[in-house]
């Protein structure tokens, strides 16, 4: 595997088949665009299909797609290096929550927000970061009188899911849409007929395929953050603009039983 994918593609045109030859030109004409590509998205920008992708990243000696994304990030390409100092992550940030809000879609959020509201019960689920933009997402809705479940573990959201009905709610979510935890739990949903809201960043992601309601994140973070960082905030972002929109929905009930809890936190002198 060569430390420098430029200098491997470079040397290996001759020995590429025409596919893969294609892949290369695309690859080294538009590195960072890459760097921040699902391989669904590179497959139909390049016009080679995602199994010649992997396969091709696996014959140059990279364990698959995501490790081929990542040496192209320490190559040098990647907008976002590891090095970013904190006023960069600030303005990163910023930048998420813009692209979030401008390819925000307003039917999606007003149809998930009706789905919220007719549900009764529902399910947050998502692993790593993806699960603390849920537990804020979970709580919001607890306040306002609704039964939330909260989970990151796929069995103990099964346990959840079993008694579940038509109409209750799964609110998913996955930065990469290819988790294979939260994948499962939403096909799972599918089945049995509950509503599947998905939040991801990438429109082509297994996620997407059990989804009856997609509201994407936009952020330009690299494959080299393992961290999550500015994804979580556009997680975040758009589950707010989510939870919003419900509440205006029955503002008057919502609103009351806000108060109820925050009464009840009171009196308990919890906070």
């Amino acid at each position: 595997m060569a430390e420098n994918i430029f200098d491997m593609l470079k040397e290996g045109m001759p020995f590429f088949s025409e596919g893969e030859k294609k892949l290369s030109l695309f690859i080294m004409s538009h590195p960072e665009d890459v760097a921040f590509m699902s391989v669904y998205e590179l497959s139909e920008k390049s016009g080679v299909s995602v199994a010649g992708i992997v396969r091709f990243c696996q014959k140059t000696g990279y364990g698959g797609y995501k490790d081929f994304k990542i040496h192209l990030a320490k190559s040098g390409i990647a907008k976002n290096s590891a090095t970013r100092d904190g006023e960069n992550v600030i303005e990163e940030d910023i930048d998420a929550m813009k692209l979030t809000l401008k390819g925000i879609d307003s039917s999606a959020l007003f149809k998930g927000a009706g789905l919220i509201s007719d549900a009764g019960k529902i399910l947050v689920f998502g692993t790593g970061t993806s699960h603390i933009a849920g537990s804020d997402a979970a709580i919001k809705l607890r306040r306002t009188g609704k039964c939330v479940f909260d989970e990151s573990d796929l069995y103990k959201a099964a346990l959840h899911l079993a008694f579940f009905s038509e109409g209750d709610v799964l609110l998913a979510f996955s930065h990469s849409g290819e988790n294979k935890a939260t994948v499962k739990i939403c096909e799972a949903a599918k089945r049995r007929g509950i509503n599947v809201i998905a939040i991801t960043s990438f429109p082509k992601s297994r996620i997407t395929k059990s989804a009856d309601v997609l509201l994407y994140t936009k952020t330009n973070e690299s494959p080299m953050h393992k961290m999550s960082i500015t994804s979580r905030i556009s997680q975040a972002a758009i589950t707010d603009a989510l939870f919003m929109e419900y509440f205006a929905l029955r503002r008057d009930i919502f609103k009351a039983n806000i108060e109820r809890v925050s009464a009840l936190v009171k009196e308990l002198d919890i906070l």
